[in-house]
């Protein structure tokens, strides 16, 4: 039923990455609520839809030197210049905006990435 449903903001249906976020929380609820009330365990019969989040959609070589082109003729230069190089090394808006000059070595020719996602620094060639 609620894949069906349609969401107000969007006006697509929800997807189903939001639909097993959704249900995970109201049976996290449930369960404490039967340990906590003794409410009757009904989180158990619910099961959550399988999720295909495998990204598929990739920029063509040309598609890439075009947003990186556009990019670069940007009237602000400097956000021009920062999506060109998050689009040329990979990394994530906040790991980008976290650099320091102590980061960058010109002689490699390599980015020191202290503060990422999974909490692990890294080198960028």
């Amino acid at each position: 039923e609620m894949q069906g449903a349609i969401s107000k903001t969007t006006g697509k249906p929800y997807a189903t990455a939001t639909i097993c976020r959704v249900l995970a929380l109201l049976k996290s609820i449930n369960k404490h609520s039967y340990r906590l009330m003794d409410c009757p365990l009904v989180a158990d019969k619910v099961s959550l839809p399988k999720l295909d989040n495998i990204r598929t959609g990739y920029l063509s070589e040309n598609q890439l030197k075009d947003f990186v082109r556009h990019a670069l003729e940007y009237p602000d230069k400097h956000t021009g210049s920062f999506l060109a190089l998050l689009f040329l090394t990979g990394l994530r808006d906040r790991e980008l905006r976290y650099l320091t000059h102590e980061s960058i070595n010109w002689e490699q020719k390599t980015l020191y990435i202290s503060r990422t996602k999974n909490g692990r620094d890294h080198i960028v060639y």
